[in-house]
């Protein structure tokens, strides 16, 4: 049997996050997908073993990309108002170009199925250990005051994280400003 092409399946990719982001996870069906991506049902298993695979194809490089630029962030000698400035901005700019699969990262978390899930939760919490490392350095250095940094960090994620609901490409806001 020949591999699929990567490219061909990173496209697919993409226009399967556009139809769980339409419609969800659970109410989209392998079917839907299919047809979607202009493929037979069968021919979508060619390229993926399960829909719960193709989630998790989806989910996966985002929590890659974003663990490795927080690392970068993390390791970088900016003052610790810059790391929190360029860690928040990464989070928007994340969502402004690629919504569709920052949104079925951030909405479709629930449908993601054991044992991945439990790798899932490692790596995104691992993601708030950083904001939150760069907090406490923010206050450390007297340049942020003194505050509950794990309820911080749960806000500023949550205020991030939604605005996969309200962001339009198409509307007035952008993601740096």
């Amino acid at each position: 049997m020949r591999k699929p092409r990567a490219d061909k399946k990173q496209e697919l990719l993409m226009v399967v996050a556009k139809v769980f982001r339409e419609k969800g996870y659970h109410a989209a069906s392998m079917d839907d997908l299919a047809k979607a991506c202009a493929l037979q049902k069968g021919s979508l298993y060619h390229y993926f073993e399960s829909k719960e695979q193709i989630l998790r194809d989806i989910i996966q490089p985002c929590l890659e990309f974003a663990l490795y630029e927080f690392e970068r962030i993390h390791l970088s000698k900016a003052t610790p108002e810059s790391k929190l400035r360029r860690a928040l901005e990464l989070l928007m700019t994340s969502i402004e170009s690629h919504l569709n699969t920052m949104t079925v990262l951030l909405r479709e978390d629930r449908s993601i199925a054991n044992p991945y899930k439990e790798s899932y939760i490692a790596q995104r919490d691992r993601l708030e250990d950083y904001l939150e490392r760069f907090l406490k350095e923010g206050i450390e250095m007297g340049v942020f005051r003194k505050t509950d940094t794990k309820l911080v960090t749960k806000a500023l994620f949550g205020m991030c994280n939604w605005a996969v609901v309200w962001y339009h490409p198409d509307g007035r806001l952008e993601a740096r400003k």
